[in-house]
């Protein structure tokens, strides 16, 4: 392009463009840079991972837990298939369709998010290929994550996948499914979106469910994960972990960026799923959890951190109209101008219920230290959020050793909550006590029942699933929000009528 004096004038170089974080996320990775890490662990971790595999009663049976919005399939296998990945996981897709149509009566475009569970990250393309003929040509795929669990998977099995389904009509969902690069967010590559909303009632402006897929520290513009030079003088641990702190900012700002695009106010939860060894997995699992916490801690000034603050920078491109087929897309615009919102939330302690102040009010988060990661990365965050929601918060409370934090929202008499749960001990007892401090933990929320509801469970250890009736994810090693190691983490999402 000439310009009008008909010379070339460089104007390429005088293009603006956008810094690669935030001020919040570079003041976020300015104080991750200035930390000093190492939590001591709590000395659960196996030490003979590469040799061991977890030890399931019958993997290959799944599991179906049903609530008012969704239903989840869970742990479906195929380790009678021997041929290859591929070929499991072709059969993982027919037997995941049979159960849509004559268990649940919906089909694969009722699916709102997937897990996807590798032996080995080598396996993706060819499961990839697979998992995209379940959707054809739909346009908006369901968000998802996908991990390597590596010999932590049961013996035999090389995939196995758990799904979301969304019961409520189609209108009643938003999908986040950008294919143009930019400097806004990591742009979708493969058969996801971004993120996906379910709406609890069918009016408008009812809160919604939002499930963000697993982000990576891609570059927007590049999309080459992200590296950093460090000076010379740094010994290649300290590098490592720089480039970690950086990836971990990075990866998180995409969280929020994709969270606010959807309007979400309030994480009822989120993972760090992270890459390491034995030497830099303390390091990790705080480095992680001070991240998580430093973003929903309130600035002096009383005000939230607000994450990526909206501009002309964020504007992006949403997939073409014309593939929607009458389903709902969103706007350009924010219309959540700040996450966290404190304004929504409400902190419930020793059964009295106030406004937030902020200072206590930190969403559940687990790190789980898995095999591999899309890309070679060394982090991916996953969270699920609320929006257009009056959120109630409980504070941390302690069962038996183990740490339970809450948070519900209710819409027109319905009520959804999610429950993390902290695990020190994998011993029979256990079980019991999950039962017992769940029970107590419904009854200070004012919520009658037993928490019913979907269960996942995080663990390095042998586990009876069919006592615990839940979604595994097997794993390396747990880790909490205080940057301490666990023998496990459980997550329980209910979903229910309010009792008259």
């Amino acid at each position: 392009r000439k310009s009008s004096r008909g010379d070339d004038a460089g104007w390429l170089d005088k293009l603006r463009i956008p810094t690669r974080l935030d001020e919040a996320f570079e003041k976020l990775l300015e104080t991750l840079d200035h930390e000093r890490y190492h939590t001591p662990a709590l000395g659960l971790r196996p030490t003979v991972e590469n040799t061991r595999s977890m030890q399931y009663t019958r993997v290959d049976e799944h599991h179906i837990c049903t609530g008012r919005w969704t239903t989840h399939i869970s742990n479906l296998a195929a380790s009678h298939v021997k041929d290859s990945t591929q070929a499991q996981m072709e059969d993982i897709i027919r037997i995941l369709g049979a159960l849509l149509e004559h268990k649940v009566h919906r089909s694969p475009a009722d699916i709102v998010f997937t897990t996807i569970l590798l032996r080995s990250m080598d396996d993706f393309q060819a499961v990839n290929q697979k998992y995209a003929e379940l959707f054809g040509t739909r346009p908006n795929p369901p968000a998802r994550v996908t991990v390597a669990c590596g010999n932590m998977l049961p013996l035999e099995v090389n995939v196995m996948v758990s799904v979301v389904v969304a019961l409520g009509p189609d209108v009643a969902r938003q999908h986040l499914h950008v294919q143009s690069i930019s400097y806004w967010a990591p742009a979708n590559i493969g058969p996801y979106s971004q993120a996906t909303s379910v709406r609890l009632d069918s009016d408008d402006d009812a809160p919604a469910l939002v499930y963000v897929a697993g982000q990576i520290p891609l570059v927007p513009s590049s999309m080459a994960v992200v590296t950093r030079t460090r000076p010379s003088e740094e010994s290649q641990s300290e590098q490592d972990v720089a480039s970690f702190r950086l990836q971990t900012t990075l990866a998180l700002q995409h969280l929020w960026r994709i969270g606010k695009a959807m309007d979400v106010a309030w994480w009822v939860g989120a993972l760090a799923f992270v890459v390491a060894g034995e030497d830099d997995i303390k390091d990790k699992a705080s480095i992680a959890a001070l991240a998580w916490r430093k973003i929903h801690i309130p600035e002096k000034n009383g005000r939230p951190i607000e994450g990526s603050t909206p501009t002309d920078d964020t504007g992006f491109d949403v997939w073409n109209e014309r593939c929607m087929e009458g389903r709902s897309t969103l706007t350009t615009g924010h219309k959540n101008k700040v996450l966290p919102d404190f304004s929504c939330l409400s902190v419930v302690s020793d059964n009295r219920a106030g406004r937030s102040n902020g200072h206590s009010a930190i969403p559940p988060l687990f790190t789980i230290e898995v095999a591999q990661l899309p890309r070679s990365s060394q982090i991916e965050w996953q969270g699920l959020g609320v929006s257009r929601a009056a959120v109630s918060f409980f504070e941390p409370i302690q069962e038996h050793g183990n740490s339970i934090t809450a948070c519900s929202m209710v819409s027109n008499e319905k009520i959804f909550g999610f429950i993390g749960i902290g695990l020190l001990s994998t011993e029979d007892q256990v079980y019991n006590q999950i039962e017992a401090a769940i029970s107590r933990l419904l009854q200070r929320c004012r919520i009658p029942g037993t928490a019913d509801g979907h269960r996942r469970i995080y663990t390095s250890h042998e586990m009876d699933l069919n006592r615990l009736r839940a979604q595994v994810i097997p794993c390396r090693s747990v880790w909490n929000i205080q940057g301490e190691e666990l023998s496990a983490a459980m997550v329980v999402e209910y979903e229910r009528e309010v009792d008259r």
